[in-house]
């Protein structure tokens, strides 16, 4: 039998089990050593706690972001905290912010900013985790890293908000009205241009220590009616404070709405969270005041669920308020009129008696009351600050009524500087079923607007020109004109030595040109919104200074880093890299890069650079930079010419006085808006429902009474005769369409006809000079643009158009609209920049377009700020019954009803 054998192992060297033992101990020692740092870093965690003021955030602009860390250190050592995203140019922005990471068990709260790139959707802007690192950093130096995390607004629950949403903040337990303005339960409110995300309960520890994290939001509501909401929770907190007043100085609008009980606010005192902003106002304070008195300035109709309800009222006595505040809104208590019927006459009395009787008791009847004024408001630098002595947050009165008070056109409209009609779900559902419902379409003002006209195309055109010019001339005498020289000289072997000479040297010059022309040069490219406050230079003590928001774009030398600053040394302005709203696309490099924005400094940045141009937007406040003789004033009013108006419904307009153009440019488009006291009616007498309305409230209306009028150009030094400017011009009061202001606001901002919108696309859909200049005055008076039909006739066929807007919020006036002033805006083409912006220390001022907006305070009328008393809200009459619950009878009789708003 034969087989195989098994293959014979050779003997090799044995481990004895005790040296195994011995070298794994050794290995797994070494490991602890080298892990234990490992193990007690990946201890230490980073969440994120809260993603936008309100936990809300919306692409295309600063956010701030609140992590929270726990340490898990042996010992507490100087941090720095950075949160990576990308810009948009594809660079990755790291925004830090010194920290003290606590010891062992420690835990801290901390606000970075970030900016945003825009998104069409906002879920969109991390579509990938964000990265947070953690690092000791010693001597300006990152040590070593602590710890790091991954993420993204959903780990935080965030809202998103779009680009075309506005945003308001609540600091209270419910949205006092507000979400009048958001969209219902089955889609977009109609009538409304513009959808409000209102956020609500949002506590004071929740506010950002930096103004940019707020700057999302164009609206605060604060309402202390509840410890968790009281101001003194942010008493400590000096950056906070400093973050409130920063964002309100630079164009914000904090409404503050006194409570029922007790005093939070600490109100005429000068130890409060907000300064002296509140130091000179006392209002009284009145208990169970009659919610049925109050009513006309909450809402559009008179029921109750209690008729006997009543409110604390704090009112505001127009003769005795300080010199800063100034009447915003009000109310005209009951009085009963004289009733001649009612006046006792002895029997026998003969004609001239009864008439002397007559007149006696009507020279006797007490006069009407005086008008309650319920809001003042004062100017805060460029913001404005509001105080309402009724507490429209208040559980009790919102419950008041089915739909719940405030009606946010009612009440919410004059305050805003807002004009839709709000209509409730009930009336949406009925429209749409009886096919009466007006459809629309979008009209985005703000399409297109910057990029085209700051782009330095020019240079770029220049640039690319010279690049092809140079490789065509490689391409000939590396290729076929070389090689014939060579080939007609008999040295055809020398061709690739010739190949590489000629590479060689234009590599060189390449190189040289590209130093000198690409990236090397001053060009500067801007387009700047500058807004003045009249009456800044009255007051040396404390001086406003003019607002700016300014985008721009600069050619950037070489490639590495380039420090662009704006201002001048101010740490409260910003500057960012500008991203264009959607639809725009968004430039990326691939060679992307990294770059620090540190957080107590949004002003500066070093920027990368790739020898070509990029584009910024800034935030600034200051005195304009002045550059050929241009921008060393601005608009004077003729000391001898004040500016005076004067309005009543009888002999209509007056307006007086001079203005010279100080600003040494000459301006074009130039428009004056004047707003007087007298109030839009609510409703026009009589109607009270949808369908009675369908032919007059076709669309809202702007709260106050006014006319704008244009003239083409302005010379610089010229005065303006203001009688002759709006002389003769007659203020129409009749409601709906036919309002003066309103129907001028339709004549100059019409939406584009579907055949320009047509024409537009064919050229690239950028905007010509007209209608970018018409895009920045709707910008600037956006919540009185006109409104979309609500209601139109059954199956009627075609479609208005919304306004929409997805950038520079910045620059909205509207809210001055509720209230009397004269609003001048003019442009001025081919003009330095007003806004000191360095490059790498080097100032530059470019050349750009200004749009100059020139706002005049007008004194406050209160008996023509608070219209009469609507009938609808009068007491019952002698047989009980009141005369508006008569009026609502008959008209659900007749086919009305109530429930349509």
């Amino acid at each position: 039998m034969t087989g195989t054998e098994p293959p014979s192992r050779s003997p090799g060297p044995r481990t004895s089990p005790r040296r195994f033992r011995i070298a794994s101990a050794i290995a797994v020692a070494v490991a602890l050593v080298l892990l234990a740092p490992t193990i007690a870093e990946a201890q230490t965690t980073i969440d994120m706690d809260r993603f936008g003021f309100g936990n809300a955030f919306r692409p295309g602009g600063p956010v701030a972001m609140r992590l929270v860390v726990r340490s898990d250190l042996d010992e507490a050592v100087p941090g720095l905290i950075q949160w990576e995203i990308p810009n948009p140019d594809g660079d990755v922005t790291t925004n830090t912010r010194r920290v003290e990471i606590p010891g062992r068990g420690g835990e801290i709260a901390t606000w970075l900013i970030g900016d945003l790139p825009s998104a069409a959707n906002p879920a969109d802007v991390a579509k990938e985790p964000w990265l947070v690192r953690i690092f000791e950093y010693r001597d300006g130096a990152r040590v070593r890293e602590i710890a790091s995390a991954r993420v993204d607004p959903t780990s935080a629950q965030a809202k998103a908000v779009s680009q075309d949403e506005d945003l308001v903040v609540v600091i209270g337990p419910n949205p006092a009205g507000l979400d009048g303005y958001g969209p219902l339960a089955g889609g977009p409110r109609p009538g409304l241009n513009e959808m409000t995300v209102t956020i609500d309960g949002v506590e004071p520890g929740d506010i950002p220590d930096h103004w940019a994290g707020l700057e999302a939001c164009s609206t605060i509501v604060w309402a202390a009616n509840d410890p968790r909401y009281s101001p003194s929770l942010i008493r400590n907190k000096p950056s906070t404070r400093r973050a409130l007043r920063d964002w309100l100085r630079r164009g914000g609008h904090l409404v503050i709405l006194l409570p029922a009980s007790g005093d939070p606010w600490q109100l005429g005192e000068d130890r409060n969270v907000l300064g002296d902003l509140l130091s000179d106002l006392a209002p009284e304070r009145e208990t169970d005041y009659p919610l049925s008195q109050a009513l006309p300035a909450l809402s559009d109709t008179p029921d109750l669920r209690r008729p006997d309800a009543s409110i604390t009222l704090r009112r505001f006595d127009p003769e005795t308020l300080g010199p800063n505040w100034r009447p915003l809104a009000g109310f005209r208590p009951y009085a009963p009129a004289f009733d001649a019927s009612r006046v006792p006459i002895p029997e026998g009395t003969s004609d001239a008696g009864r008439r002397v009787l007559v007149d006696q008791a009507r020279a006797a009847w007490p006069p009407p009351p005086a008008p309650i004024v319920h809001a003042v408001r004062r100017d805060v630098d460029h913001g404005t600050l509001d105080v309402i002595g009724i507490d429209v947050s208040d559980p009790d009165l919102r419950v008041q009524q089915a739909s719940l008070l405030p009606k946010a056109w009612i009440f919410w409209n004059p305050i805003l500087g807002r004009s839709p009609f709000t209509v409730n779900g009930e009336a949406v559902r009925q429209l749409r079923e009886d096919r009466r419902l007006q459809q629309t379409t979008i009209d985005a003002i703000d399409s297109n607007l910057v990029s085209p006209f700051i782009a330095l195309t020019g240079a770029a055109a220049s640039g690319v020109g010279i690049g092809l010019l140079l490789f065509a001339a490689y391409w000939l005498l590396a290729g076929p004109v070389g090689f014939a020289i060579l080939k007609r000289t008999g040295k055809q072997r020398h061709a690739w030595s010739v190949f590489c000479l000629v590479g060689l040297v234009f590599a060189v010059v390449a190189w040289l040109l590209g130093a000198v022309t690409v990236g090397g040069g001053r060009e500067l490219q801007h387009l700047t919104v500058l807004t003045h406050v009249y009456g800044a230079e009255d007051d040396a003590d404390t001086p406003v200074l003019d607002h700016a928001t300014c985008w721009f774009s600069t050619r950037l030398a070489g490639y590495g880093r380039n420090e662009v600053a704006v201002g001048d040394g101010g740490r409260a302005d910003l500057l960012a890299h500008f991203s264009p709203p959607p639809p725009a696309s968004q430039r990326q490099f691939l060679d992307n890069t990294r770059y620090d924005r540190p957080f107590d400094d949004r002003s500066r940045m070093a920027s990368p650079s790739r020898a070509t141009s990029a584009e910024f937007v800034a935030d600034w406040v200051g005195r304009p930079l002045a550059a050929e003789d241009l921008w060393n004033s601005t608009i004077k009013v003729d000391p001898d010419h004040p500016v005076e108006v004067a309005f009543d419904r009888a002999s209509g307009l007056t307006v007086r006085g001079r203005l010279l153009n100080g600003t040494g440019a000459t301006l074009e488009d130039v428009t004056l808006v004047v707003v007087v006291s007298d109030r839009t009616a609510p409703l026009p007498p009589g109607p009270t429902t949808l369908p009675e309305l369908a032919g007059t409230i076709t669309t809202g209306v702007p709260p106050n009474l006014g006319i704008a009028v244009s003239f083409d150009t302005w010379e610089p030094g010229e005065s303006v005769d203001l009688a002759r400017a709006i002389g003769g011009t007659r203020l129409v009061t009749t409601y709906g369409q036919r309002n003066s202001f309103r129907a001028e606001l339709d004549r100059i901002f019409q939406s584009r006809t579907a055949r320009e919108q047509v024409a537009q696309q064919l050229v690239d859909d950028v905007p010509t000079m007209s209608e970018r200049r018409r895009s920045l005055n709707a910008l600037s008076l956006f919540g009185v643009l006109p409104d979309p039909r609500i209601v139109v006739e059954r199956d009627s066929v075609g479609r208005v158009s919304r306004f929409v807007r997805r950038s520079a919020r910045s620059i909205d006036l509207s809210r001055r609209l509720g209230e009397p002033n004269l609003i001048l805006t003019a442009f001025a083409e081919g003009v330095p920049c007003p806004v000191p912006i360095e490059i790498d220390g080097e100032e530059r001022d470019g050349t750009g377009t200004v749009m100059l907006r020139w706002i005049h305070p007008l004194p406050v009328d209160v008996e023509a700020l608070v219209p009469p008393r609507d009938e609808r809200f009068d007491p019952p009459t002698e047989d009980g019954s009141p005369v508006a619950a008569r009026t609502a009878r008959a008209r659900t009789e007749s086919g009305g009803s109530s429930r349509w708003r």
